[in-house]
């Protein structure tokens, strides 16, 4: 889907095809809060990159077959479920919330095993749990430029 340069308010996200797959908007100036409960439910590909998009970030509201997320170098905020979000997303391959401003704990101690790649680098994310097994699962950690 190809959406031109707009501002989020003339997009009615609850508009959008309920077949729509994957979602990809790069460089966009969309502004605005995310109204995750309003995407497809059958969404697995889910970039939005490089926007003015802010606030608070429930991913665990995504769509459960959801196996790639990228939002990255947006203002999102706020601390992030991981573990709720594991619960339900159990197909999830590549977590990408790079460059947000979000904070909290990062919990990665039990993974779905279908992730192999997880980057949270430039957030202020300020401890770290995670088990012998995760790391042993994970093919790409990213974690640098946190409050750790």
């Amino acid at each position: 889907l190809l959406l031109p340069s707009v501002s989020a308010e003339t997009i009615d996200w609850s508009e959008l095809p309920n077949q729509l797959e994957k979602l990809i908007l790069h460089s966009h100036t969309l502004s605005g809060t995310l109204p995750i409960k309003d995407l497809p439910r059958v969404l697995s590909v889910f970039h939005l990159v490089n926007t003015k998009m802010n606030g608070t970030l429930p991913i665990e509201d995504l769509p459960n077959g959801i196996t790639e997320m990228q939002l990255t170098n947006n203002q999102f905020s706020g601390t992030i479920d991981f573990q709720e979000f594991f619960k339900v997303h159990v197909y999830i391959k590549e977590i990408n919330l790079s460059a947000n401003n979000l904070s909290g704990t990062v919990n990665l101690t039990e993974l779905p095993p279908s992730l192999t790649s997880v980057n949270l680098q430039h957030n202020h994310f300020t401890a770290l749990l995670i088990s012998e097994h995760s790391l042993q699962q994970l093919v790409s950690l990213k974690l640098d430029h946190n409050d750790f």
